[in-house]
């Protein structure tokens, strides 16, 4: 008696945007026609380059804001200059 039983051979609709038919990358086409293989995250190859290409974006958008600013110059006083609290006379 097996232990377990085989998942059922399904065609699932991409995850993506793109809602094409897909099988899964183990399968031949001739047996599926019509269907592409599913790449990762139940999605055709072009979607999953999308949502990477997104996530990646997102990933450097939060790194960037978690830089510290950079240093602001240090302004060195000008001794020919009036000083701000004095008026000339």
């Amino acid at each position: 008696m097996p232990r377990f039983t085989a998942a059922p051979d399904t065609i699932r609709i991409c995850a993506g945007t793109c809602g094409r038919l897909t099988r899964s990358s183990k399968k031949r086409i001739s047996d599926y026609p019509g269907t592409i293989s599913r790449y990762k995250y139940d999605m055709c190859n072009p979607c999953a380059r999308q949502v990477d290409l997104i996530n990646d974006a997102r990933q450097e958008a939060a790194r960037i804001k978690l830089l510290p600013p950079p240093p602001m110059e240090k302004r060195i006083p000008n001794p020919d200059a009036p000083a701000a609290h004095q008026v000339a006379s």
